[in-house]
């Protein structure tokens, strides 16, 4: 809100240069949008918009925006719209003229064209009016099918016609022109109807027409009705193609031409009459085509032309045709003619009443500075400046009295006139003398007193107490009237001020008396208030203690109310309000913001409705609740700008200056508008894609999103009926959780790009003319994040993160325990091998000793010994090579394999082949694939030696598609590899192969040799 302050006077500017005041109408010209050539009735739908018929389609006006809604095609003839109105079902029924009916779904924004209906398919080809009424039923005048009734089970119409001519027989019966009708505004139930010359009246529930004879009609030729009116009582209006306007008695049958006088006296009866509406119980308006638009009085029966002074922006000729009239529910009328639309509401005009005091005599500049009336409201005089100086204006007949003023000097002008008692006034001059008169003098003469302290004087104020307070430069003066004596004097140049103020001139403005009859100053050093009773004065100002929430020191207005408190205006600042007996500020007033901060003057009503002339209009505030409303030009006032002088009669007569003259109004045409503006959003896109804005008709609208569709564009609107381009508008968006503070914009138009993922609230909000308010309405968006940033796959993420710590801690206690393993295995084979082969050849050497008398057989121990330390050597040779690294690749690994063949085939006398690859020095294999694929190959070689009584052995190693493949093959006796028999090592053989991740196939048969088939992955 706080925004809105800064650009009020912006968007005002901008909002006159498009819409312009003509006369006492809002011009809306068709550079806004509106057709550019005619425009017909207008309807006001319950979702606040202004739908438009013109001859190029339907309009929607949001109050902001024109739209333009075209039939689904660019042809004029298929866009021709001459009404419109809305049933219950919140459908725009369109009449079609030439291309009979449709209604406009504003849900689906689709058409529901009619151009032929009826049991028939008859060509409905022109629809003149539409009635829609509270029960449900769309009722259509049609150009040659009569009256048509909506049928909504069968989504067509039903037809009725007079089953006989009333007049003369002559009627063709396949067709019943009507060219307008009206509902009986006392009974719902009766259409009154025009054909060509004839008026009917319709029974909506019997269905029966009764034909309305004029009886007067021979002394009218040639007549064709074009637009009928009911006036609620016992007339009907009655327009005319060429004769003008009639106003016909439905109690006499006699019907009256209006007539009417142009300027220069001339009778002018033949206009042709286009529309016809009934403004108020003795108004009538009527559009005449080109001749313009026409107000008739009943109870004066005067007629005059109110055709406001008009610029066609289009057309080279300056005429223009007026072709409808339409009042909308929030009582407004709108004219629609030629390259604009009419507005008018009686709010427009509500403070036109204007007094104007001898204009021959006073500078147009002139602001009239004191108003007072006597105490039966015969008279008000008014104080101004000039040598005629005092106004005496009677309410009676309003006539004007100039007073003149004498003196031999000259006299400037007057100002705080007020009555010394019931019958005596009294003013100062611009010259600083008093001057006095009895009530029903006619000249205002200068006191006669010799005393120097009656000459120069500052200001006066006449109390309640009759005391007469005169204060002359920095001192005020009490004098009992009506003798003029003396009774105290009071300075404020010896007061202890604070230091800020002790080189400051000081200077008076407004002099007042509250309820205990204290003085009141306004300076530029605060406000004084000075108790008689309890001397020295009190400064409250901003640089004293009581005063430090003062916004100024100095003061343009104040004002005593009824409630002991003084409201306090300044020059920019804005408006602050005291309690006089704490002297504490009413913080609350703080929250509001008024489109003008120079408070040139405060009064207050009858009611204590707040009243303050400001620069910006008459602004009126409620003291309870700080609603507040402003006047203006488009009230009817000549200027915003309002100077001093604004007042309020003991009877509710507001009195506001303008210029040389007063507007004069009873309070009761000030109401603040308690009505709430409507916010609705008229397109809402989605990454450039419109949406269905059904959804967003309600308050707390959600709308959810994926990341890709995160480009929104919103425009919004809220119509104030009686001005609505006068809308102010702002918004804030905030994300679930945070705060935001609101943001004004010129143009309620909004582009948010690249939101990213979350939930986020949009509240919108207008201000309208006068601080009428809407209640935010607020969209719920909710963008979903990418399914990266779900908490389902963070989630997920930090699973499989687990998961992949878990396999790090998995590997490292690996490769801890891998040395632990190492030596445990190397434990072990010491233990087991070597320990166990340590054990024996100690017992063999034992038993060496003890038979060194038997030599053979200490040698046979001996050699035994000897055989048990070849393999201790040899696993302590094959545990060195097993974890020595050098010894990783293949060709170290088949160098061993040919060297233990060698050793233990060769021992035996059995013949041997070794095939093995030259290229596999390069390749790797694992310390444990590598120690188990040896010990299979030596278990292979060993079961050999000792079971197969072979002659001959083949050993073939070669490399295939990441596998190290083992052969070894011989000639031996082979066994059943069914039987049961079948010892451990084979088993081992088979088991070291899987842990290997390989496998072991063995090839044998009784007598048939043996093949040991071994195959491991390279890794």
């Amino acid at each position: 809100m706080k925004g809105i302050l800064i650009v009020w006077s912006a968007l005002l500017i901008q909002a006159l240069q498009a819409q312009e005041r003509k006369g006492e109408f809002i011009a809306y010209p068709a550079r806004l949008g509106i057709s550019e050539s005619l425009n017909y009735h207008v309807c006001e739908s319950s979702d606040g918009y202004l739908w438009i018929g013109t001859d190029n389609g339907l309009i929607k006006f949001d109050g902001k925006h024109y739209q333009r809604i075209l039939a689904g095609s660019a042809s004029i003839t298929d866009n021709y719209v001459v009404d419109v109105a809305e049933d219950i079902n919140k459908l725009i029924w369109i009449a079609g003229f030439w291309n009979g009916c449709s209604y406009f779904n504003t849900k689906t924004q689709t058409f529901r064209r009619f151009p032929k209906i009826g049991d028939s398919g008859s060509d409905m080809q022109q629809v003149n009016k539409i009635l829609c009424l509270p029960n449900g039923q769309v009722w259509l005048a049609t150009g040659n099918m009569g009256l048509a009734l909506y049928n909504k089970a069968i989504d067509s119409f039903e037809f009725f016609k007079p089953n006989e001519t009333f007049r003369n027989g002559s009627m063709n019966s396949n067709k019943f022109t009507i060219q307008d009708m009206v509902q009986d505004p006392t009974d719902s139930s009766i259409f009154w109807l025009i054909h060509g010359d004839e008026i009917y009246k319709f029974n909506t529930c019997s269905h029966d027409f009764t034909y309305i004879p004029i009886l007067n009609r021979e002394k009218f030729q040639k007549l064709y009705f074009t637009s009928i009116d009911h006036n609620g009582d016992h007339l009907l209006w009655l327009g005319s193609w060429s004769q003008g306007m009639f106003k016909f008695n439905l109690s006499s049958y006699d019907m009256e031409q209006i007539q009417y006088r142009t300027p220069d006296g001339k009778l002018e009866l033949g206009m042709v009459v286009l529309d016809v509406l009934q403004i108020n119980d003795s108004i009538v308006w009527w559009a005449c085509s080109l001749s313009g638009l026409f107000e008739y009085n009943n109870s004066t029966n005067y007629c005059k032309n109110i055709s406001p002074p008009l610029q066609n922006e289009q057309l080279d000729s300056p005429a223009f045709s007026y072709q409808a009239i339409s009042k909308t529910k929030s009582g407004s009328i709108y004219v629609g003619l030629s390259s604009y639309l009419l507005h008018w509401n009686s709010k427009f005009n509500r403070l036109s009443n204007k007094i104007i005091l001898a204009p021959t005599h006073l500078p147009l500049n002139t602001y009239l500075s004191t108003l007072v009336s006597d105490q039966n409201e015969h008279y008000y005089y008014f104080a101004c400046a000039g040598p005629e100086s005092l106004i005496r204006f009677k309410t009676s007949d309003q006539s004007q009295q100039n007073i003149p003023v004498r003196h031999p000097g000259a006299v400037t002008g007057l100002k705080n006139l007020q009555w010394m008692n019931a019958n005596q006034l009294i003013a100062l001059g611009f010259d600083g003398l008093l001057y006095t008169m009895a009530s029903r003098d006619s000249i205002m003469r200068p006191l006669q007193i010799n005393n120097k302290l009656f000459e120069s004087i500052g200001d006066i104020l006449v109390n309640a107490n009759q005391v007469l307070w005169i204060r002359k430069k920095a001192s005020l003066y009490q004098v009992r009237l009506p003798g003029f004596h003396i009774i105290d004097s009071i300075s404020l140049n010896n007061l202890p001020v604070p230091e800020k103020y002790k080189n400051w001139p000081l200077y008076f403005y407004q002099l007042a008396s509250d309820h205990l009859s204290r003085i009141w100053l306004s300076t530029n050093q605060g406000l004084f208030m000075i108790d008689p009773n309890k001397l020295p004065p009190i400064q409250i100002a901003k640089g004293t203690p009581l005063g430090a929430w003062m916004r100024h020191d100095l003061i343009r207005s104040f004002f005593i109310d009824q409630d002991e408190t003084v409201w306090i205006g300044y020059n920019g600042d804005g408006l602050q309000r005291m309690d006089i007996n704490n002297f504490k500020e009413d913080k609350r007033l703080n929250s509001i913001n008024l489109p003008s901060q120079t408070i040139n003057d405060i009064s207050m009503t009858t009611k204590g409705q707040i009243l303050l002339a400001t620069t910006a209009g008459l602004i009126e505030i409620n003291p309870d609740s700080y609603n507040w409303q402003v006047y203006g030009v488009q009230d009817g006032l000549v200027i915003n700008h309002l100077e001093s002088g604004l007042f309020v009669t003991p009877d509710g007569k507001v009195f506001v200056p303008q210029l040389n003259s007063y507007h004069l109004f009873h309070e009761h045409k000030l109401t603040i508008d308690h009505e709430y503006l409507k916010i609705n959003i008229t397109e809402f896109k989605v990454n450039d894609s419109s949406l269905n804005l059904s959804g967003f008709l309600k308050n707390n609208a959600e709308i959810k999103l994926n990341y890709k569709k995160n480009n929104l564009s919103i425009k919004f609107a809220a119509m104030h009926k009686e001005f609505p381009w006068r809308t102010q508008y702002s918004y804030r968006l905030f994300a679930k959780g945070d705060t935001s503070s609101w943001h004004s914009i010129d143009e309620p138009n909004l582009q948010f790009s690249a939101l990213q993922a979350g939930d986020y609230t949009l509240q919108l909000k207008a201000l309208g003319a006068g601080n009428t308010i809407s209640w935010p309405k607020q969209i719920f968006i909710s963008i979903a994040p990418p399914f990266w940033k779900t908490w389902w796959f963070i989630s997920l993420l930090n699973c499989f993160a687990l998961l992949f710590l878990y396999g790090l801690y998995r590997i490292r206690i690996q490769q801890i325990r891998k040395p632990l393993e190492i030596r445990t295995l190397i434990s072990r084979n010491l233990h087991d091998d070597i320990g166990s082969s340590l054990s024996n050849i100690q017992i063999l050497n034992e038993l060496a000793r003890r038979n060194l008398n038997n030599t053979e057989k200490a040698r046979s121990f001996l050699d035994k010994s000897k055989e048990d330390l070849l393999r201790i050597s040899e696993a302590l040779s094959d545990i060195v090579w097993n974890v020595s690294p050098k010894y990783d690749d293949l060709n170290n690994l088949f160098v061993r394999m040919r060297r233990y063949a060698a050793d233990i085939l060769e021992g035996k006398q059995i013949n041997y082949e070794f095939h093995f690859p030259e290229h596999a020095v390069q390749i790797k294999l694992h310390m444990e694939f590598r120690r188990e694929f040896y010990l299979i190959f030596k278990e292979s070689l060993h079961n050999l030696v000792k079971y197969a009584k072979a002659n001959k052995v083949i050993i073939d190693l070669t490399i295939k598609e990441g596998f190290i493949v083992l052969i070894v093959t011989d000639d031996g006796i082979g066994f059943d590899i069914t039987s049961n028999q079948l010892g451990h090592g084979l088993e081992n053989m088979k088991h070291r192969a899987l842990k290997c991740h390989g496998n072991l196939e063995i090839k044998t048969g009784l007598n048939k040799g043996t093949s040991i088939i071994c195959k491991i992955p390279i890794q």
